[in-house]
């Protein structure tokens, strides 16, 4: 097998396990998903600790698959990680359940700024912009209008957690 050769068989291992990854991160992350928005647009006072719980659900296993496609990206001749049940055990053996949930903090800031920006920002603005039987035009703009901000302000959270 010529270099070539194994470059293409790893690309293809890693489009089909990081979209099975993905398939099964969002599938697992949309109920925790539904019951934020859920909670957010039932009370509004803690749009952003619904945020912080939806990625405490989720964080795990975001961290390891980030853990595994920086495996493939670095080229190494042998990986360290085999799969994404493999990164959760030798995490879990060398670093114990925080190596799983390393960087938390930050990103847990930055959905608590970002979601509580955005359903506080549009529940607000809806209201008063809007009125009381808003268009679904105006609505989208107003939701895109709020989404760009709140992504502006959480920014350097971001940029911190990445």
């Amino acid at each position: 097998m010529t270099s070539r050769q194994k470059s293409s068989l790893n690309f293809v291992e890693t489009f089909v396990l990081s979209g099975a990854a993905a398939m099964v991160s969002r599938t697992m992350k949309t109920p925790a998903d539904k019951w934020a928005y859920f909670v957010t647009y039932q009370t509004r006072d803690i749009g952003g600790i619904a945020g912080a719980l939806s990625l405490g659900c989720m964080y795990s296993l975001v961290n390891a698959r980030q853990r595994r496609l920086a495996d493939f990206k670095l080229g190494k001749s042998k990986l360290t990680f085999n799969s994404l049940i493999d990164v959760y055990r030798k995490t879990l053996l060398t670093e114990g359940i925080g190596g799983l949930y390393r960087g938390f903090v930050i990103a847990c800031l930055h959905a608590i700024i970002y979601r509580g920006c955005y359903f506080g920002f549009y529940d607000t603005l809806k209201t008063i912009l809007l009125g009381q039987n808003p268009n679904f035009f105006l609505s989208f703009i107003l939701a895109y209008g709020v989404t760009a901000v709140s992504d502006l302000i959480a920014w350097p959270f971001d940029t911190i957690r990445r």
